[in-house]
């Protein structure tokens, strides 16, 4: 849970609860971001930078909040949204490297 005056939530009416869920969906057509930004992009990027400072040995990843089980679950949503963006189809239209 975020605190309410955090900068995230100036934007968020006022009877809205100040959470990653909260915000709204946008689509922005970056693959890179999974085609849309909000908070599953919000969640699987802090899933991904907590998944480094795990495999980096920090004895404090995740702000001590999740368990080495945890962290792969939530991971999992990464993988899944770059999975969603980097395939064959969105390759060749971008004229990507990734096929």
């Amino acid at each position: 849970e975020m605190p309410s005056d955090a900068d995230a939530c100036i934007d968020l009416p006022d009877d809205v609860e100040c959470a990653i869920a909260s915000f709204p969906y946008q689509y922005d057509a970056m693959p890179w971001h999974g085609l849309f930004g909000g908070p599953l992009y919000y969640a699987q990027y802090f899933a991904e930078s907590w998944m480094f400072e795990y495999l980096s040995g920090l004895d404090d990843f995740a702000n001590h909040k999740l368990t080495p089980e945890e962290l792969v679950r939530l991971y999992g949503l990464h993988v899944a949204i770059m999975g969603f963006a980097s395939n064959y189809f969105n390759s060749r239209a971008l004229g990507s490297a990734l096929l």
